[in-house]
């Protein structure tokens, strides 16, 4: 498989699971909250389970693309030129399909 492909799915799927687990920790606590306010995950519990998506993104996709997973750092790395604008616009377009995955 051509190694930009493979980075830019990598940044789809992490992307995805970023996503995944911090929209599904949101819903968890909105669902577990009950109406008195009370219960759920609470704000500690929804932001640690976003940074666990994030370290779990991270190291799924680190060693293939550099776990940018997320448009402004690709933006940011391409201003810097640490990336070609080939490469970014792979990673741009991956990166939405993976997050409205």
């Amino acid at each position: 498989m051509n190694p930009l492909l493979r980075a830019s799915l990598a940044e789809a799927l992490g992307v995805f699971v970023l996503v995944f687990v911090g929209a599904g920790a949101v819903c968890a606590n909105a669902y577990l909250t009950g109406p008195d306010g009370l219960g759920g995950v609470g704000l500690i519990g929804v932001s640690a389970a976003g940074g666990l998506g994030l370290m779990v993104a991270v190291y799924m996709t680190a060693g293939l693309s550099g776990a940018h997973l997320n448009p402004a750092v690709t933006l940011g790395l391409l201003l810097a030129g640490r990336c070609s604008a080939k490469q970014a616009s792979f990673y741009w377009v991956f990166q939405l399909l993976g997050a409205v995955a």
